[in-house]
């Protein structure tokens, strides 16, 4: 507010920081589902070299805002950066990982990167290219995009547990029929149930499921 004292401009100010606060308050209720959960920011420069932002961050004072927790407790340099090791990222338990920008190819056929546990749980959130350092603006913006990867992230994962759901129960019923020597019933007079309405397609030779196969769930606009 100093800067906006001798600019004359302390009303604009106000008003600017006091939309900043309700935009977070709003982006933190959004994410009531995520609220302590451990998340990190992951940077692959290369395929084997890896950062990530600790507590001398902004992103940290972000995600603090929002009621998540930086799995990572070290400060970092001026700018909170810090080195990853590959054992680092293997040691890494319930953490969703966020990286701003695509992943390098490369590590997409890499067998221990995609041993690693947050790229076999699907806990990987790839985001679109973002400044990371800054002021208000930036941070504002850094929110947005945690808010909506995070969010999509959470909405895929439900369409994803009940298309299992329902595809387990189509599975039960079709061998409970065969067990019986009864023909199996077209999945239509099971439209009322409460687990069905997310399958895919039934066909000849089975069911096909309908979530994607990649590890990684990326943003629309990543």
């Amino acid at each position: 507010m100093q800067i906006a004292e001798i600019a004359d401009v302390t009303q604009r100010a106000a008003d600017y920081m006091a939309g900043f606060e309700d935009h977070m308050h709003a982006h933190r209720s959004r994410l009531k589902p995520f609220e302590g959960k451990r998340v990190m920011v992951l940077w692959a420069a290369t395929p084997r070299d890896f950062w990530t932002l600790g507590t001398a961050s902004l992103v940290h004072n972000v995600q603090e805002h929002l009621g998540l927790r930086n799995a990572v407790r070290e400060s970092g340099d001026t700018w909170g950066w810090l080195p990853v090791t590959m054992r680092d990222l293997g040691a890494l338990a319930d953490t969703i990982v966020i990286h701003f920008g695509p992943v390098p190819a490369p590590l997409s056929n890499n067998p221990l990167w995609n041993s690693f546990g947050f790229v076999r749980r699907r806990q990987l959130v790839v985001l679109p290219r973002s400044w990371l350092f800054g002021g208000l603006p930036e941070a504002d913006r850094i929110a947005r995009l945690l808010t909506q990867g995070l969010e999509e992230r959470h909405h895929l994962s439900a369409t994803r547990n009940a298309t299992q759901k329902a595809f387990y129960l189509f599975l039960c019923i079709l061998l409970h029929s065969r067990s019986l020597g009864r023909p199996s019933k077209p999945l239509s007079h099971l439209a009322g149930h409460p687990s069905i309405g997310v399958v895919a397609s039934v066909t000849s030779a089975g069911f096909r499921n309908s979530w994607p196969d990649d590890r990684a769930f990326h943003h629309p606009s990543a």
